[in-house]
């Protein structure tokens, strides 16, 4: 059997790299899952290889930046709105 690579990011910054089973690996290859272990907070991605695991986190992360922008510029617009309404 074939080794994965689990790449974890957790929120202190810190990136732990685990290699796991096939067998264990197969139900968590096709996305990037939040994750709580030994008290640490966090997301992993597991691929074939440790570039496609991190390129994973990457594009989920960069996917999570734009929303948070976009939720941003909403909240600005109300902003705008109820300084408009107050003056």
């Amino acid at each position: 059997m074939k080794d994965y690579y689990k790449i974890c990011l957790e929120h202190t910054g810190k990136l732990i790299e685990k290699q796991v089973l096939e067998s264990e690996a197969y139900c968590l290859l096709s996305s990037v899952y939040e994750y709580i272990e030994d008290e640490s907070a966090g997301i992993f991605a597991v691929r074939k290889t440790k570039e496609e695991a991190i390129d994973a986190l990457k594009e989920a992360i960069s996917k999570e930046i734009a929303d948070k922008e976009a939720e941003l510029i909403v909240l600005r617009c109300r902003l705008e709105k109820l300084e408009d309404i107050a003056q």
